[in-house]
């Protein structure tokens, strides 16, 4: 099978995915809607569950943490060495800009990315 083949084929297929993402991306709107719908009404109800015997539905608030003093919160890792409360990822973008500009990022690396283009001929 040549390469024009297998492109055309690959093509296609990133077509009909692409067109069904839309259908999903419609319905998760329309599921978007509704849950909220469903979760201002709990909020207004004194009761804060409902089922039809088969399934239970609750509306419950837990807290999730969120940082109200970075200077803190960065003091109290450098003392305790807790850096588990960072997650390890690049600012991919930061270093790129870094990288354009001809300075190195110490302990900073780079791996290959390839991939396949996918633009119309004119």
């Amino acid at each position: 099978m040549s390469n024009l083949s297998i492109a055309l084929q690959w093509r296609a297929k990133r077509a009909e995915r692409l067109a069904m993402d839309k259908v999903a991306e419609a319905l998760k709107k329309e599921e978007t809607e509704l849950k909220k719908k469903l979760m201002e009404s709990f909020k207004k109800s004194v009761n804060k569950s409902v089922s039809n015997g088969e399934r239970l539905f609750q509306f419950k608030v837990t807290q999730e943490p969120a940082i109200a003093d970075l200077a803190k919160l960065y003091k109290h890792i450098l003392k305790t060495g807790e850096f588990e409360f960072l997650q390890r990822r690049l600012n991919t973008t930061a270093v790129k800009e870094r990288w354009e500009n001809n300075v190195k990022v110490p302990g900073v690396g780079s791996i290959p990315h390839e991939d396949v283009s996918d633009t119309q001929a004119k």
